[in-house]
């Protein structure tokens, strides 16, 4: 997640960023030959969330909660149905100024939601530019991983 404890006007373009880099990485421990292959599927959504402690004495967790990230499970599990490796709603593509390549999949309906929502899949890196901004906000998360 981004957004917290920091404000990240490109939260969306960071967290393609972060799943294209997984999917790299796992490209590359596929190509060596001394352990099995494996997969992911990383669903991307983009809106507004709860995050924080949440549970009892016995046990507390520091976790992300809300539709927002119920829809980003739910388009994580659609990617074994499209053997896609990257799903995102069509909230995150509005935000990610059209610096990453993807392709539409449709309209699809999502378990629990009423509505129904376009979903893409993110392909790879189009153009990045010269938002000095958001190459401040990419090294920082280079930086972090």
């Amino acid at each position: 997640y981004w957004g917290f404890p920091r404000h990240e006007s490109s939260h969306a373009i960071l967290a393609v960023c972060a799943a294209l880099s997984m999917k790299q990485a796992v490209e590359q421990w596929n190509q060596r030959d001394d352990h099995p292959s494996i997969s992911i599927g990383i669903g991307i959504n983009t809106g507004e969330a709860m995050i924080g402690n949440v549970g009892s004495e016995e046990f507390m967790d520091f976790t992300v909660i809300g539709d927002a990230v119920n829809t980003a499970a739910r388009l994580e599990e659609l990617t074994k149905q499209y053997g896609a490796t990257i799903l995102i709603s069509e909230t995150t593509r509005e935000q990610l100024d059209g610096r990453f390549a993807m392709e539409s999949l449709g309209v699809v309906s999502i378990r629990g939601q009423e509505k129904m929502i376009e979903v893409f899949e993110v392909l790879g890196f189009q153009d990045m530019g010269d938002n000095q901004e958001l190459s401040t906000a990419i090294d920082h998360f280079v930086q972090t991983i």
